[in-house]
């Protein structure tokens, strides 16, 4: 099993790693929990994210709008603000992932992870995100 296959297969299963983690982080912050499992959660929930958007984020930075299927750059900036092309329940897991962060009420290593758990969720929208050439 190659390195793209592991990250594929963690990138498909990357809303359901988000969901335990913030869900882990806020019972946690609810039953004051030890400090360190949640430094530990928090460093590996922001390395998946770096390589889950490290699979397609860099080569997709240095595709022309025309390699990604748009003619002009208004469409391009249109498709970019509003979102499209995202994966099915993106939203829902933004909002989940900032209502955690409120729900731990901001203390360090609690709300670290949801925090993380969001930059996953970013870098799981981008890589799983379609353009109309794809």
């Amino acid at each position: 099993m190659g390195l793209t296959e592991i990250v594929d297969a963690a990138s498909r299963r990357a809303p359901l790693i988000i969901v335990a983690a913030i869900v882990a982080a806020v019972a946690g912050a609810w039953s004051n929990a030890p400090q360190w499992p949640f430094y530990a959660l928090t460093v590996a929930l922001l390395m998946l994210a770096l390589i889950v958007w490290g699979l397609r984020g860099p080569a997709r930075l240095l595709k022309s709008k025309e390699q990604l299927g748009f003619r002009r750059n208004r469409d391009w900036l249109g498709f970019e603000l509003f979102a499209k092309g995202t994966p099915r329940g993106y939203y829902a897991l933004a909002i989940v992932s900032w209502l955690a962060v409120v729900l731990t009420g901001l203390r360090f290593p609690y709300a670290a992870v949801a925090i993380a758990g969001g930059l996953l969720t970013v870098a799981w929208g981008e890589n799983m995100r379609r353009y109309p050439l794809e």
